[in-house]
């Protein structure tokens, strides 16, 4: 019966050490993703330095100067802005589609990557339509705030934008779907006029306007957040204002040998906290087993000591 009593205090202590563990460990995950969220949060944001560089020259102080852009990156052809979205970013064009997707403006690892063009497509804008890729940010930074315009009130209210290029460009958003990673837009081989009757078939929403021979078509693609492997469009017209910025000589930098589709290995933020939420709940759900284990145990244990001690007083009695 001692040997017995022994390794049930032993698996006791034992008990309370694993639960001591779990507790840390909860807690370590707990600082983890308040960490992690933070350093999401934080590496979405443009430091001042970025934000400043507009051309004091022009009497517009949102106009952008692409020459400035370009001395902290020669990859940067442009910046984007949707009306009272939190879209406002740096547009850069990589060698391949993998260059800034876990990569910021600065070049620097960053987890929610970089608003980027296709490496296929022409960095003045000339292609027959142009795609452009953002992580899908539960905060809605980069492209989060996509997703929105699923909703048709939201939509009607958020169709305008700019683009700073080489010129000032302004932004008419047409319509919005929902594609597979794998779609053959991705291919690059329909007409601007077959991209913009291929997107209409099946649009969740779409005006439908007349496209200027001068006009061109850009597509805002970002993964969806319930789907993997589906991605949320924005079919946007692409058109020159009609005040002309001094005009700045861009260079075509783009690969011809990755063709991968980006958004297809999005890392989204929002897919790492239900990680985290999960694994929690895991370990929470681990640690009651463990305390009801525990607390059989303990009253085995006071159930063979209330024995032995009845035992002792039978002996003594006996005596």
């Amino acid at each position: 019966m001692k040997f017995i009593n022994a390794i049930i205090r032993l698996i006791d202590k034992l008990i309370n050490i694993v639960v001591t563990l779990f507790l840390l460990f909860i807690l370590f995950i707990g600082v983890y993703a308040i960490y992690d969220y933070y350093y999401i949060t934080k590496s979405t944001e443009i430091s001042k330095e970025i934000i400043n560089l507009q051309d004091d020259d022009e009497e517009e102080n949102d106009t952008i100067s692409l020459e400035k852009l370009k001395q902290i990156n020669q990859d940067i052809i442009g910046w984007i802005k949707l009306d009272d979205t939190n879209v406002d970013y740096p547009i850069l064009l990589g060698k391949t589609n993998n260059e800034y997707l876990s990569t910021d403006y600065n070049k620097k690892y960053s987890v929610s990557g970089s608003i980027f063009m296709d490496y296929r497509n022409r960095a003045d804008f000339s292609s027959n339509y142009t795609i452009i890729y953002g992580h899908n940010m539960s905060s809605g930074k980069m492209f989060g705030n996509l997703k929105k315009y699923a909703d048709k009130d939201y939509f009607n209210k958020h169709t305008k934008g700019t683009i700073y290029a080489d010129k000032e460009y302004e932004l008419d958003i047409i319509g919005y779907t929902t594609k597979s990673a794998y779609d053959k837009l991705y291919d690059f081989q329909m007409s601007k006029d077959e991209i913009y009757r291929y997107f209409k078939e099946d649009a969740k929403i779409f005006i439908d306007k007349s496209i200027a021979t001068t006009d061109r078509l850009i597509i805002l693609s970002t993964c969806d957040s319930i789907n993997r492997n589906d991605r949320n469009l924005l079919l946007v017209r692409f058109a020159e204002k009609v005040i002309e910025e001094p005009e700045i000589n861009i260079e075509n930098e783009t690969g011809t040998s990755d063709k991968t589709n980006p958004t297809s290995n999005s890392n989204s933020d929002s897919n790492l906290i239900l990680i985290i939420i999960i694994a929690a709940l895991l370990i929470l759900i681990l640690l009651l087993i463990f305390l009801l284990i525990k607390k059989i145990i303990n009253n085995k244990t006071e159930e063979i000591e209330i024995k032995d001690y009845k035992n002792q007083e039978q002996d003594i009695e006996t005596l």
